[in-house]
Parts: structure tokens; C-alpha cells; sequence
């Protein structure tokens, strides 16, 4: 039986193999001096697609919004919260 992850994996596949997958990482020290290497990965309210498996999916920028969203001087707090909408559906295929 697949369960929800497996489900999830099977979901984006098609969407992660079809195009360049990044992720936010960083390393900082942790309050006893360790260094720490970390990542993150932002989610927000699901499409259409991903509805039916989970309650958030992860946010998945359009290459047109990339150099908005690695520019170290944007300060525009809405435009930054305006990439982060949940993926358009039509681009996403769930596979059984």
C-alpha cells in the first residue's frame, strides 16, 4: 500500500525531473559553538493537484521570479510574499 509519502513523491516527480530543483541552505552556530549546516524548505496552501494527498505543498518558483527571489537588496515584503502562492495545477501531474 502507498502511503502518504510515497503518495507526495510520486505527485512531483515529473515536475522535479523536468526542471532544476533548489533548495535554501545555510550554516550557523548553534548556541554551544557547534556549526550546524541546515535547510529549509518553504510550503504553502495546496493546488488543485495536491489537495487531495496533503494540506501544504512546497512553493515552487517560475524561473521568471528567481532573480526577484535571490536578489540580497529586495526589501519589498509583499513581492517576496507574492512568490510564495501555491504552484499552478495545470503545470503539476499527479501519477497513481
Amino acid at each position: 500500500m502507498i502511503n502518504k509519502i510515497h503518495r507526495l513523491l510520486l505527485l512531483f516527480l515529473p515536475l522535479v525531473f523536468s526542471s532544476a530543483l533548489a533548495l535554501g541552505s545555510d550554516r550557523w552556530k548553534d548556541p554551544t559553538g557547534k556549526w550546524l549546516a541546515t535547510c529549509s524548505i518553504l510550503t504553502t496552501s495546496p493546488n488543485a493537484v495536491t489537495l487531495p494527498v496533503h494540506d501544504r505543498m512546497s512553493v515552487i518558483l517560475d524561473p521568471d521570479s528567481y532573480d526577484l527571489w535571490l536578489d540580497p537588496g529586495m526589501t519589498n515584503v509583499a513581492a517576496a510574499s507574492e512568490l510564495l502562492k501555491p504552484h499552478d495545477a495545470r503545470r503539476c501531474a499527479a501519477i497513481p
